[in-house]
């Protein structure tokens, strides 16, 4: 019998792209699933999506959990599932991108084949709503060093769709079934531990159809105190994720986070016409032990523009 794979979708207002997503998960070639909806307080009409679907995962033979919330945010939703899924393997789908039809076989039969693998990434294809038959773009780990690189070196993604986790692996390094909540993303506090303690995999298949909404947070142009808040918040994250880990390595690892980003702190400001505060990042910089010819350049440039503008 193939092993039970849960797949945990936190969802929060998506009455317009909740639809395509369970039907991607309806499409599958792999006949045992346990799919895990959250509504995470949802004000649309997404609650009777989730309802409507319940018999078409009946009848495809799928376990079908819908479970709502009030809006605690996507790490509380994750939370959620993680309490009561009962898979060997899980991943998390997000309510607005696809599945391709072969996502969870391709990565269950890998997972199989490679018993010491405790996670494995595949790849994922990017399409813009306006759009979702046009490829823009491709999502893939393309480096070897997947614990560090996905925070502050780049080639890795946090894209959750292109990942399958072995879940007693997962359960190893949180017992109490859940992670530190915040409403920033719940992808670091998932993968980073696992990169760290365990070996991972990867598969050039693409999965996954990541969708770019024009009203996201990562595609929209925000205030710069949003901007800084949510890299305040990656930093939380950063710090509770890292407890699990050695301690010499959380600090060594903590410090490259906290350069990471007071570079981008500082590099956000300079597209903003706010002399005080692109000063005191760029003196938090300072702080660190790094060359900052290129950011004394760039600030120099910063202040020269907004002084040439204001004459």
């Amino acid at each position: 019998m193939q092993p039970l794979v849960s797949i945990i979708t936190p969802c929060y207002n998506g009455e317009e792209y909740l639809a395509s997503c369970l039907d991607s998960v309806l499409a599958q070639t792999y006949d045992n699933v346990e799919f895990i909806l959250v509504n995470d307080g949802s004000n649309d009409k997404t609650a009777l999506i989730a309802e409507a679907y319940k018999e078409k995962f009946k009848l495809r033979g799928y376990i079908y959990i819908y479970i709502y919330q009030e809006n605690k945010g996507v790490s509380a939703a994750v939370n959620k599932g993680l309490e009561i899924l009962n898979g060997k393997y899980f991943m998390l789908a997000d309510s607005d991108d696809i599945l391709e039809k072969d996502c969870i076989r391709s990565k269950v039969e890998y997972l199989e084949r490679n018993t010491e693998i405790a996670l494995v990434a595949a790849r994922a294809k990017v399409v813009n709503e306006r759009n979702i038959n046009k490829t823009i773009g491709y999502l893939y780990n393309k480096s070897k060093n997947w614990c560090e690189d996905i925070v502050y070196n780049g080639g890795v993604e946090c894209c959750c769709g292109i990942y399958m986790i072995k879940t007693e692996r997962f359960f190893y390094i949180y017992p109490q079934r859940s992670i530190f909540e915040s409403r920033y993303g719940q992808n670091y506090q998932i993968l980073i531990p696992l990169m760290y303690y365990f070996k991972y995999g990867k598969i050039d298949n693409i999965v996954y159809t990541y969708v770019i909404r024009d009203d996201s947070l990562s595609h929209k142009k925000e205030p710069l105190k949003n901007i800084l808040k949510r890299y305040d918040g990656y930093i939380e994250i950063l710090e509770n994720t890292t407890k699990y880990l050695p301690d010499d390595y959380r600090k060594y690892y903590m410090k490259k986070c906290y350069i990471y980003y007071a570079v981008k702190k500082f590099e956000s400001c300079l597209n903003f016409p706010n002399i005080d505060l692109a000063k005191k990042y760029f003196n938090e910089l300072k702080q660190f032990n790094i060359n900052m010819l290129n950011y004394r350049r760039k600030y120099l440039k910063y202040r020269l523009k907004l002084l040439l503008n204001l004459i």
